[in-house]
């Protein structure tokens, strides 16, 4: 892989859009994913340094969370316990796909684009019903 300085300079505003549409929305993997794979980052990679930058916005959004005191404690250890089994089980699964893991993320990506994209029907009891 030879990274330029032209591909720092457009990839580096592209992932900045994917963080900020991240914070806002959610969703920004879905941006940074495949430019991760188009500039030529083995799938393994490309899915870890995604999960790397939406770890520290998430890190950043649990810090304001707990300030303003929106945390139940009990709920949220126990979350992080599962997540951290889940995100354990996903990297050896991603590990063991190897190479093809590029043909599940391609498969996976518009998927899940779409499913974000799908207009919020009303809001009922604090909770989003979808069409």
């Amino acid at each position: 892989m030879n990274v330029t300085l032209i591909t720092y300079l457009i990839v580096c505003p592209l992932i900045f859009l994917a963080g900020f549409i991240d914070s806002i929305a959610g969703g920004g993997g879905l941006i940074s994913l495949p430019i991760y794979l188009a500039i030529g980052l083995p799938p393994v990679t490309a899915a870890g340094t995604n999960k790397f930058s939406a770890s520290i916005g998430t890190t950043f959004s649990v810090i304001n969370f707990f300030k303003s005191g929106s945390i139940h404690i009990k709920s949220a250890i126990t979350s992080a316990a599962f997540a951290f089994i889940g995100s354990n089980i996903g990297a050896h699964i991603a590990l063991a796909l190897g190479e093809s893991l590029k043909y599940v993320i391609i498969g996976f990506v518009p998927r899940a684009g779409f499913a974000v994209l799908i207009t919020r029907d009303k809001e009922k009891d604090g909770v989003v019903v979808y069409k």
